[in-house]
């Protein structure tokens, strides 16, 4: 709790009411994902990076820069891992989040082929999609 509470309160949240609400939504989150097999493959892998940070030139010369949220290898390969706490009440807003984010979850896939020098498995991961987890991966087209 102390944690996520200093998290909360390095991202300028201060009041009390709202920093104990904010923890407990995202214990529930936390609890909620540590159900899934993502979250023990993450915990198996032979290596696990967070907030890994990336740099990507487009066409048009732009470079954009960032954080991934996790990147960790199995045996099968490397994973990217893109975590989204959006509340998405209903399948329709699930593939327009997906849509919303497919653009960025690509970017980080190129970043991650220009870093290891080979493709990722790329998956967005909803933690609040109609109060379940819902983890969809992205292909590139």
């Amino acid at each position: 709790e102390l944690l996520l509470r200093t998290q909360a309160q390095t991202e300028g949240l201060f009041d009390d009411d709202l920093l104990q609400k904010a923890v407990q939504e995202s214990e529930a989150l936390l609890r909620r994902f540590q159900q899934y097999p993502l979250y023990s493959e993450m915990n198996t892998a032979f290596e696990r990076h967070h907030e890994v940070p990336y740099q990507d030139s487009s066409p048009t010369g732009d470079v954009e820069w960032g954080f991934m949220d996790c990147l960790y290898r199995t045996d099968a390969g490397w994973v990217l891992v893109d975590f989204k706490t959006d509340e998405l009440r209903n399948p329709r807003a699930l593939e327009a989040a997906v849509e919303m984010y497919r653009p960025q979850l690509l970017r980080y896939c190129h970043a991650v082929e220009q870093l290891l020098g080979t493709a990722s498995r790329t998956i967005l991961c909803f933690l609040n999609s109609e109060k379940a987890v819902e983890i969809i991966e992205v292909k590139p087209s």
